[in-house]
């Protein structure tokens, strides 16, 4: 017999609420069961809400250029199935994803010097 286990989330969640239930109690009978006074808590929630933002927006895959946007795409269509990826074999067959690295200062491009606009991967491999 499998037995599901409750999931973490399930128990910080009932334990917040007890906490919020219990302390509503309080306030209700006339006790201030909280050390903190309103301005302490409006502080510390603050900062809580701040680190939590930073934290999250800093966690997350964010994309700001586009090749970091299309890669991000990308790895959402290999997630989904829809494409496959093998490993690190040479890609040989077209893809309808175009990457630019024009911008790239790591790229290193020979035709550089002889004015010659550098070719797309697309058009390599044709």
């Amino acid at each position: 017999m499998n037995k599901e286990k409750i999931s973490t989330g399930t128990w910080i969640r009932t334990i917040v609420l007890a906490v919020a239930l219990f302390n509503q109690t309080m306030v209700m009978a006339g006790h201030n069961p909280l050390p903190f006074t309103d301005e302490q808590m409006t502080n510390g929630l603050t900062i809580i809400f701040t680190v939590g933002a930073a934290l999250w927006a800093w966690w997350k895959d964010n994309g700001f250029t586009e090749n970091g946007i299309k890669a991000k795409n990308f790895k959402k269509q290999l997630d989904k199935g829809e494409v496959e990826f093998e490993g690190s074999e040479e890609v040989t067959e077209k893809s309808d994803i175009e990457v630019d690295n024009t911008k790239n200062p790591d790229v290193v491009d020979e035709d550089k010097d002889n004015n010659i606009p550098p070719k797309s991967y697309a058009e390599e491999v044709e």
